[in-house]
């Protein structure tokens, strides 16, 4: 397997696939289900945004400009997860639009957030570029 800044890029037998990742990490956040439904009546909104913030959005969005590229079916499992969390998190009932809780913590969905850092990505390539020609010309 080759890994790149702890992304797996290939499986044994060379084929692009990111489903193993994904994998990784869904394991890694699944574990915080448990904690998060013990802990929900114990902390104030904004101390539960800060614990979403570091302790699952931190691994969301480590490499999604290069595994949010996948099928939107292997996200899937990441984005309901995500979405059980923000509900418990926000003790809200299941019945609460999705799109009211990433709105209650101020965060996007899996494919917002693909998006922005590939946004994010070509403007600080823009920007360093311009800084580059501004120093040669």
């Amino acid at each position: 397997m080759l890994y790149v800044y702890g992304i797996n890029l290939f499986t044994t037998s060379h084929i692009y696939l990111w489903q193993s990742h994904i994998d990784y990490v869904y394991n890694k956040i699944i574990k915080f289900t448990c904690i998060f439904y013990k802990i929900r009546d114990k902390i104030n909104f904004d101390v539960a945004k800060i614990i979403h913030f570091a302790f699952i959005h931190s691994h969301l969005a480590y490499g999604i400009e290069i595994y949010g590229n996948t099928y939107t079916n292997h996200l899937n499992r990441l984005t309901i997860l995500n979405n059980k969390l923000l509900r418990i998190l926000q003790n809200a009932p299941h019945e609460t639009p999705v799109v009211k809780l990433y709105a209650n913590f101020n965060t996007l969905t899996l494919p917002e957030l693909h998006t922005y850092q590939i946004l994010k990505f070509i403007h600080n390539c823009h920007l360093y570029f311009q800084i580059i020609l501004a120093r040669i010309i």
